[in-house]
């Protein structure tokens, strides 16, 4: 989809993007078409790896769980997600507010465990992203206990000439107060090649 559309607007090469399992999808994209991509930026996501994953089993099971049907259900249930975002910037108050906008938005409970089987048949990058020859951003927090720092470091790693940007105070989510930070790094990275 990505590459038709870049096809569509006649644009040659992009910055491609992706948080968590759009940062593997970026990966795959980058891996795919090198030549259209003018730098990867991939964040809190994983190399394929499944042993650098290392979830805590709180987030896991927080992840897994299957919300209520019902729209009040829905929201207050969204707190369990909690286990693995910014310890620092958490907020009932905002985790119900997405979650009311997510669920008239899309309800899906499905969605969880389908991606959670698509990233595990996705199968490891390792050799074709040791391979990949364009700039490379790696960004990740800290208190991610669902996508360990292990993984981004390992990500940076295996990637030759990738920089490895860790962020205090982020999980796997990048709550509001860490936005300027996480925009200056990207922006500084593209520009600053």
């Amino acid at each position: 989809d990505a590459l038709g559309l870049l096809d569509h607007l006649g644009i040659a090469k992009a910055h491609i993007m992706g948080a968590s399992m759009g940062g593997m999808i970026a990966q795959v994209f980058a891996i795919e078409h090198p030549t259209r991509t003018a730098s990867l930026i991939s964040v809190m996501s994983m190399p394929g790896e499944p042993e650098t994953m290392q979830s805590t089993p709180e987030a896991m099971t927080a992840l897994m769980s299957i919300p209520p049907s019902d729209r009040a259900g829905y929201i207050e249930h969204s707190l369990v997600y909690q286990a693995f975002q910014s310890k620092k910037h958490r907020s009932d108050d905002l985790s119900r507010k997405n979650a009311a906008r997510d669920f008239d938005r899309s309800f899906y409970p499905q969605g969880s465990p389908r991606q959670m089987a698509a990233i595990y048949a996705s199968g490891r990058r390792t050799e074709a992203l040791a391979a990949l020859r364009v700039p490379t951003l790696v960004l990740h927090g800290n208190d991610d206990t669902l996508i360990s720092p292990v993984a981004a470091q390992r990500t940076a790693e295996i990637i030759p000439g990738a920089q490895l940007v860790m962020l205090d105070d982020m999980g796997h989510d990048i709550p509001q107060p860490l936005w300027p930070k996480v925009v200056d790094t990207i922006t500084n990275f593209i520009f600053k090649k």
